[in-house]
């Protein structure tokens, strides 16, 4: 082909993918407005009897809506059990239960699978139903936890940091499995040093598994702790890990 042909098709060509940017850019910056809005994400209050309900205490109501609507199916992004769109079984079990993990898991996967953060029939952008957790349960150190993992992945370091901050400072306290997960989500983040830490401490705690301590081992980055290092170097019985935890860690 001539380069006088070449040259138009090719700057057409960044032309679209450009426009694509700038697209995909402005509809994160309307979501992010349309979060920092006042009552942005509605209302906590919900149709499913006197909730919303506590996923690591309301034990006994979460079969109900599990049954009904957050099935294996949906959970696996298959399809809906109540309607074609399984965003709104989701949607559903997080306004009754706005801690459930796995929900929040599944959903954050959707956004990741659609490209798009507020997929289908969604009423609010996928970070609100972090926002809705969070303002349910603000102690609830599996979702902050989840939502660093969120902020990580779409490039907002600094706010996953927030977060990961508050669980190790004031909720993980002497948790093995919180303080293994912190380690793992300090190193995706690029904090070497907070990993570190939290992998010492974690394997004083009694923690087992080794994928953290050989992350750190392949980056030349672990050390053994100094012996004046009591929290780092002092077993520990470990706590089993609750429930809610076990299942966010799988």
């Amino acid at each position: 082909m001539p380069r006088s042909r070449r040259v138009p098709a090719l700057a057409c060509a960044i032309g679209l993918l450009l426009g694509g940017v700038q697209i995909a850019a402005a509809q994160s910056r309307a979501q992010d407005q349309a979060l920092a809005a006042p009552n942005a994400c509605g209302p906590l209050a919900n149709h499913f009897g006197p909730g919303p309900f506590d996923y690591r205490n309301d034990r006994s109501k979460i079969d109900i809506v599990e049954q009904y609507h957050f099935t294996p199916e949906v959970e696996l992004l298959l399809r809906g059990k109540t309607t074609a769109y399984l965003e709104e079984d989701i949607a559903y079990t997080l306004r009754a239960f706005p801690n459930h993990p796995r929900a929040l898991v599944a959903l954050t996967r959707l956004g990741e699978k659609t490209k798009n953060q507020q997929p289908g029939r969604l009423e609010w952008p996928i970070e609100c139903f972090y926002e809705r957790a969070l303002r349910f349960r603000p102690d609830d150190r599996v979702v902050r936890m989840l939502y660093a993992d969120y902020l990580g992945k779409r490039k907002r370091p600094k706010e996953a940091l927030v977060q990961l901050d508050y669980v190790r400072d004031s909720l993980a306290g002497d948790d093995p499995l919180t303080r293994y997960n912190l380690g793992m989500l300090y190193l995706d983040l690029g904090r070497p040093e907070e990993a570190l830490a939290e992998a010492r401490r974690a394997r004083a705690l009694g923690v087992q598994r080794r994928e953290l301590i050989e992350q750190l081992q392949t980056r030349g980055l672990w050390r053994e702790p100094e012996a004046g290092d009591a929290a780092a170097i002092a077993p520990a019985a470990a706590s089993a890990p609750s429930a809610t935890e076990a299942a966010a860690s799988r």
